[in-house]
């Protein structure tokens, strides 16, 4: 019964670190997207593309150009993950992640950490699960890897 306590007070302490989280301002003047996170998006001409909205001229509001799919460009964007992580110390931690990118060689990826409020790298090995806050899914670091490095076994 004391289980149910347990995690109903860590269930109650994610809702209220999710409401009162520190929002990231918008991203307006640059858009940039890591080639590793996002598939190569080619436009009829072979030149890559995304959906910009010139910030000069407010009455026009159409996109410059658009050339990807938007089903290619979802494919590229990675839930928020919630991390049972031992660092080299032994000690465990939970951390609340945004993935974007993978790391310099396979054993560690990049993420966004909401409770330090800013970009950390984590190595695979030292990943006990994940949770999908989305889905809820439980994440074995195999399919965390899996889910970072798509195309690698």
């Amino acid at each position: 019964m004391a289980h149910y306590f347990v995690l109903l007070g860590i269930l109650v302490y994610l809702i209220y670190k999710w409401e009162t989280r520190v929002p990231r301002p918008p991203i307006r003047a640059r858009i940039t997207i890591e080639e590793d996170v996002l598939p190569q998006a080619t436009g009829p001409n072979g030149s890559s593309s995304l959906e910009l909205v010139d910030e000069q001229s407010s009455n026009d509001l159409r996109p410059k150009q658009i050339d990807v799919s938007y089903k290619r460009l979802t494919r590229g964007i990675l839930p928020v993950l919630r991390l049972k992580y031992t660092n080299t110390r032994e000690q465990t931690y939970y951390r609340l992640i945004e993935p974007y990118r993978k790391g310099a060689n396979l054993d560690y990826f990049q993420a966004f950490c909401h409770e330090e409020n800013t970009r950390r790298s984590f190595r695979f090995d030292r990943v006990e699960h994940a949770i999908d806050m989305n889905t809820g899914e439980i994440l074995s670091a195999y399919k965390l890897f899996k889910l970072i490095h798509p195309t690698r076994d």
